[in-house]
Protein backbone atom coordinates (compact mmCIF):
# COMPACT_ATOMS: atom_id res chain seq x y z
CA UNK A 1 0.00 0.00 0.00
CA UNK A 2 1.43 3.73 -0.63
CA UNK A 3 0.36 5.53 2.46
CA UNK A 4 2.03 8.43 0.69
CA UNK A 5 -1.05 8.46 -1.64
CA UNK A 6 -3.59 8.62 1.11
CA UNK A 7 -1.68 11.77 2.76
CA UNK A 8 -3.24 15.17 2.21
CA UNK A 9 -0.56 17.62 -0.65
CA UNK A 10 -0.23 19.87 1.42
CA UNK A 11 0.85 17.90 4.50
CA UNK A 12 3.09 15.92 1.98
CA UNK A 13 4.99 19.03 0.65
CA UNK A 14 6.04 20.62 4.38
CA UNK A 15 9.63 20.36 4.44
CA UNK A 16 11.24 18.46 7.39
CA UNK A 17 12.95 19.57 10.00
CA UNK A 18 16.48 19.34 10.02
CA UNK A 19 18.42 19.29 13.39
CA UNK A 20 21.65 22.11 13.18
CA UNK A 21 24.62 20.32 12.65
CA UNK A 22 26.32 21.43 16.14
CA UNK A 23 29.87 20.11 14.59
CA UNK A 24 29.55 21.66 11.11
CA UNK A 25 28.50 25.07 12.74
CA UNK A 26 31.44 24.51 15.88
CA UNK A 27 34.39 23.86 13.02
CA UNK A 28 32.82 27.31 11.32
CA UNK A 29 32.55 29.38 14.29
CA UNK A 30 35.01 27.98 16.72
CA UNK A 31 32.72 27.67 19.63
CA UNK A 32 32.83 24.26 21.11
CA UNK A 33 29.86 22.15 20.70
CA UNK A 34 29.30 21.98 23.81
CA UNK A 35 28.59 25.90 24.08
CA UNK A 36 26.21 25.64 21.50
CA UNK A 37 22.73 26.11 22.96
CA UNK A 38 19.66 24.78 20.81
CA UNK A 39 17.10 27.92 21.69
CA UNK A 40 14.59 26.58 18.80
CA UNK A 41 14.22 23.31 21.07
CA UNK A 42 13.69 25.44 24.20
CA UNK A 43 15.94 23.76 25.99
CA UNK A 44 17.44 24.91 28.98
CA UNK A 45 21.12 23.90 30.08
CA UNK A 46 20.52 24.79 33.88
CA UNK A 47 17.68 21.85 34.00
CA UNK A 48 14.59 22.22 35.99
CA UNK A 49 14.43 24.50 39.72
CA UNK A 50 15.28 22.67 42.64
CA UNK A 51 12.07 23.80 43.80
CA UNK A 52 10.04 22.13 40.84
CA UNK A 53 12.46 18.83 41.09
CA UNK A 54 11.31 18.32 44.97
CA UNK A 55 7.82 18.99 43.83
CA UNK A 56 8.09 16.55 41.56
CA UNK A 57 9.24 13.84 43.76
CA UNK A 58 6.43 14.29 46.04
CA UNK A 59 3.91 13.75 43.26
CA UNK A 60 1.82 10.12 43.35
CA UNK A 61 0.04 10.54 40.83
CA UNK A 62 1.83 10.17 37.48
CA UNK A 63 -0.87 7.34 36.05
CA UNK A 64 -3.70 9.95 36.21
CA UNK A 65 -4.90 12.51 33.48
CA UNK A 66 -5.27 15.20 36.04
CA UNK A 67 -7.88 17.71 36.91
CA UNK A 68 -6.59 20.89 35.83
CA UNK A 69 -9.40 23.29 37.05
CA UNK A 70 -7.88 24.23 40.03
CA UNK A 71 -4.80 25.54 38.31
CA UNK A 72 -7.13 27.12 35.25
CA UNK A 73 -8.53 29.44 37.84
CA UNK A 74 -5.32 30.17 39.36
CA UNK A 75 -4.11 31.82 36.49
CA UNK A 76 -7.18 32.99 35.74
CA UNK A 77 -7.30 34.81 39.13
CA UNK A 78 -3.22 35.54 38.50
CA UNK A 79 -4.18 37.66 35.20
CA UNK A 80 -7.41 38.60 36.16
CA UNK A 81 -9.79 36.67 33.66
CA UNK A 82 -12.54 34.57 33.08
CA UNK A 83 -11.37 30.91 34.00
CA UNK A 84 -13.12 30.39 30.88
CA UNK A 85 -10.78 32.35 28.47
CA UNK A 86 -7.40 30.26 30.14
CA UNK A 87 -6.15 27.37 27.56
CA UNK A 88 -3.63 25.25 29.52
CA UNK A 89 -0.92 23.67 27.23
CA UNK A 90 1.54 21.61 26.77
CA UNK A 91 4.32 24.54 25.89
CA UNK A 92 4.19 27.18 22.95
CA UNK A 93 3.76 24.54 20.08
CA UNK A 94 0.40 23.55 20.98
CA UNK A 95 -0.99 26.90 21.89
CA UNK A 96 0.19 27.80 18.12
CA UNK A 97 -0.89 24.52 16.85
CA UNK A 98 -4.71 25.17 18.40
CA UNK A 99 -4.80 28.73 17.59
CA UNK A 100 -4.42 27.80 13.74
CA UNK A 101 -6.49 25.24 13.81
CA UNK A 102 -8.94 26.98 15.21
CA UNK A 103 -8.23 30.20 12.32
CA UNK A 104 -6.69 29.12 8.93
CA UNK A 105 -7.87 27.00 6.91
CA UNK A 106 -7.37 25.84 3.60
CA UNK A 107 -5.58 28.75 0.86
CA UNK A 108 -6.16 31.67 3.74
CA UNK A 109 -2.89 33.25 4.01
CA UNK A 110 -1.32 33.87 6.98
CA UNK A 111 1.53 36.49 7.56
CA UNK A 112 5.04 35.96 8.87
CA UNK A 113 7.80 38.05 9.47
CA UNK A 114 11.19 36.37 9.61
CA UNK A 115 13.38 35.50 10.98
CA UNK A 116 10.43 33.88 13.40
CA UNK A 117 10.03 30.73 15.26
CA UNK A 118 9.58 27.82 12.48
CA UNK A 119 6.65 26.22 14.22
CA UNK A 120 4.24 29.34 12.77
CA UNK A 121 5.34 28.29 8.97
CA UNK A 122 4.96 24.94 9.62
CA UNK A 123 1.00 24.99 11.36
CA UNK A 124 0.51 27.30 8.71
CA UNK A 125 1.36 24.97 6.23
CA UNK A 126 -0.10 21.73 7.83
CA UNK A 127 -3.57 23.52 8.13
CA UNK A 128 -3.43 24.27 4.24
CA UNK A 129 -2.42 28.05 4.50
CA UNK A 130 -0.87 30.16 2.15
CA UNK A 131 2.55 31.71 4.10
CA UNK A 132 2.65 34.86 3.05
CA UNK A 133 6.98 36.32 4.68
CA UNK A 134 7.38 39.38 5.12
CA UNK A 135 10.95 40.12 6.10
CA UNK A 136 12.10 42.21 9.03
CA UNK A 137 14.01 45.40 8.67
CA UNK A 138 17.21 45.89 8.81
CA UNK A 139 17.18 46.96 12.21
CA UNK A 140 14.73 43.30 13.10
CA UNK A 141 11.15 45.56 13.20
CA UNK A 142 8.55 44.47 11.67
CA UNK A 143 7.54 46.21 8.11
CA UNK A 144 4.67 47.30 8.70
CA UNK A 145 3.60 49.04 5.19
CA UNK A 146 4.55 45.61 3.61
CA UNK A 147 1.95 43.89 6.06
CA UNK A 148 -0.33 46.82 5.21
CA UNK A 149 -0.06 46.39 1.70
CA UNK A 150 -0.81 42.18 1.49
CA UNK A 151 -3.65 42.28 3.50
CA UNK A 152 -5.63 45.37 1.63
CA UNK A 153 -4.68 42.82 -1.44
Amino acid sequence: MNIEALMQPHIAELEPYVAPDFGALAARTGIEPEALLRLDANENPHGPSPLVAAALARFEAFGYYPDYRELENAVASYVGAEQENIILTNGGDEAIDLTVRLFIGPGEGVIICPPAFSMYRIYAQAAGGRVLAVPRLEDFSVDVEEIEALVVR
